[in-house]
């Protein structure tokens, strides 16, 4: 089931070519305040504060759109894509800039019914014990909701994709399946639920685990359509 939804719902934004997607050289190095890494044409939607670097300061994540109406002087469509920043807090007060992900959220119209409208953030971002976790949820009957981990690799100074949870839901009979891997060990585990009809409880049908190939992918090779 998952494979059908996540296609069904995936085919759309593929066809959408070519994206126009953020330069990372727009993106300075360094700044005083977050709002000095927003490049022109784009606009923050979104921010959130903590540290991802261990070094007991607040970094932040800004979550960017294009900065541009939904429709043109035409009163034609214009699609909008959107870009994760990743900024270290300095000891001076100011921020260094770590990461720039522009593949890893979906655009404005790629997420169906509950993508959103494109006015607000793509994704439900939180950072816990050092973690960047992004959580971004899509489709309409058929849901996918694709949540992603990320730690800061101190030898590679880059942020690495350690784990990853996708849910399909039929949000008309409650079944659902889960595929959960974790990068650093290889272990995936699937597990299908259903809702019992007396009790509208979840139950789970089955739970299997396999090994998959360890992967070390950073946030900046993360493709929302991939």
């Amino acid at each position: 089931m998952l494979q059908l939804i996540l296609s069904l719902i995936l085919l759309p934004a593929i066809l959408q070519e070519p994206r126009h997607l953020l330069d990372a050289k727009l993106v300075p190095m360094s700044g005083a305040t977050t709002n000095t890494f927003v490049p022109k044409g784009w606009k923050s939607q979104d921010e959130q504060a903590g540290d991802l670097n261990g070094d007991g300061l607040p970094d932040a994540v800004l979550q960017l759109i294009e900065d541009k109406p939904m429709r043109d002087a035409k009163d034609e469509f214009q699609e909008r894509q959107r870009a994760l920043l990743i900024l270290f807090k300095t000891a001076d007060g100011k921020y260094a800039r770590a990461a720039v992900a522009s593949k890893l959220l979906m655009c404005a119209s790629c997420g169906g019914m509950l993508g959103g409208d494109g006015e607000h953030p793509a994704a439900d971002v939180k950072i816990e014990k050092g973690v960047l976790i992004v959580s971004q949820l899509y489709g309409a009957r058929e849901s996918t909701d694709l949540l992603q981990r990320f730690r800061y690799d101190t030898a590679s100074h880059t942020f690495l994709l350690i784990g990853q949870d996708i849910t399909g839901v039929d949000r008309l009979t409650g079944a659902s399946e889960t595929v959960s891997t974790n990068f650093l060990t290889g272990k995936q585990i699937t597990e299908r639920r259903k809702i019992n009809a007396k009790t509208e409880k979840e139950v789970v049908l089955s739970k299997q685990t396999k090994v998959v190939p360890k992967a070390r992918k950073t946030i900046e090779q993360v493709d929302f359509e991939q």
